[in-house]
């Protein structure tokens, strides 16, 4: 059973996948603002980065994921590790965050320690966030 949000995601993202199309559109050299809402390092909860959009991914018929470069280094302290983080992965969090929904609202992602989408398999969320466009 769908929810009314659901419907509502659904809506979102078929409107910025049309306009997209209309526009002729693409997410790639988008300057992107990522904010935690919640992470492994207490000290990213909140935190705004900018960055990027340096490539997408594709799912099925539409762009998901998104490969963002930082403009600054994250420093992230996790498990056991101390990184310095100028790439980052994100992939939605829920089925209608895809990359076109940018174009007229924010998407809930997982955020990825990785500097290609090949390396963005397995356990490296770094955080949960919202992704928009600048």
């Amino acid at each position: 059973m769908t929810t009314l949000s659901g419907y509502i995601d659904r809506v979102q993202e078929a409107i910025g996948t049309r306009v997209a199309r209309w526009r002729g559109w693409s997410a790639i050299g988008q300057r992107v603002i990522v904010q935690f809402g919640e992470s492994g390092d207490p000290a990213l909860f909140g935190k705004r980065v900018r960055g990027w959009i340096r490539g997408t991914a594709v799912d099925g018929d539409r762009p998901t994921n998104t490969l963002i470069e930082l403009a600054d280094p994250l420093d992230y302290r996790g498990h056991y590790v101390h990184l310095k983080i100028m790439t980052v992965v994100t992939r939605p969090r829920y089925r209608w965050h895809g990359v076109n929904r940018l174009l007229i609202a924010s998407a809930t992602v997982f955020i990825i320690d990785a500097r290609t989408f090949d390396e963005a398999i397995g356990p490296r969320v770094i955080g949960i966030g919202v992704l928009s466009v600048e």
